[in-house]
């Protein structure tokens, strides 16, 4: 759920060469910093091997109005990387790995185009070189915004 409103976030900011990015830059660079924690939780977690739990009954009895089961747990542990896995457990493991590492890159590359959009319009950044300008080959009509008086003022 969080990918999926991160790519959304990531698509209104790119559209219309990135006319939006001052809106949206900061909330992602925040979602990239909460999606970054819970990818480190489970790494963390699994950086001593990763492992696999399966719950087996073992035992039934019925006694008059009760019944028994004894159940065991099986606990597999593999280590993160292992050669004698499948491609797709160890894909996954670099996967535990590459994500955090894009999480990072995301937030400190959406925080610091906020930082910059945000600084004074009268000293020019050297850091910033795009513009934002609107695409002129988008037909949605622009909004136009107007104040409305409130209150006493109108009459």
């Amino acid at each position: 759920m969080l990918t999926t409103l991160m790519l959304f976030l990531a698509c209104m900011m790119l559209t219309d060469g990135m006319a939006e990015l001052h809106r949206y830059a900061l909330a992602f660079s925040m979602l990239s910093m909460l999606c970054l924690f819970f990818d480190v939780v489970p790494l963390l977690s699994s950086i001593g091997g990763r492992s696999e739990v399966s719950v087996e009954p073992v035992d039934r009895r019925s006694m008059d109005d009760e019944l028994r089961i004894t159940y065991t747990t099986i606990i597999k542990t593999s280590p993160f990387f292992d050669h004698t896995k499948s491609y797709v457990y160890n894909a996954g493991s670099v996967a535990m790995i590459l994500s955090p590492l894009t999480m990072l890159l995301g937030a400190y590359l959406a925080g610091e185009a906020h930082v910059e959009l945000q600084a004074e319009p009268s000293e020019p950044s050297p850091n910033l070189t795009f513009e934002t300008t609107r695409n002129p080959s988008n037909t949605r009509p622009s909004v136009s915004r107007r104040q409305i008086p409130c209150g006493n003022e109108l009459s």
